[in-house]
């Protein structure tokens, strides 16, 4: 099933992913295909993304996933 998910973001990380299409994050009960609405509170910014794949490796921290996304 897919779901949606709000994530709040500083500027700088707002506008690093304004220039490319993944993050590095907790992923949590983050799935392909779900939808992220990622926002930059201070300057009422938004971005709604898809999910396209999950991708874990052990240079990461437990728990996280570098998240690659379609921006819709």
């Amino acid at each position: 099933m897919v779901d949606a998910h709000e994530v709040d973001l500083t500027e700088l990380e707002f506008e690093q992913l304004r220039n490319s299409s993944y993050i590095i994050m907790q992923t949590g009960s983050i799935e392909p295909q779900d939808y992220i609405l990622f926002r930059q509170n201070d300057s009422g910014l938004f971005m709604m993304t898809q999910v396209v794949q999950l991708i874990t490796n052990e240079g990461l921290k437990d728990g996280y996933s570098l998240i690659t996304l379609n921006k819709l």
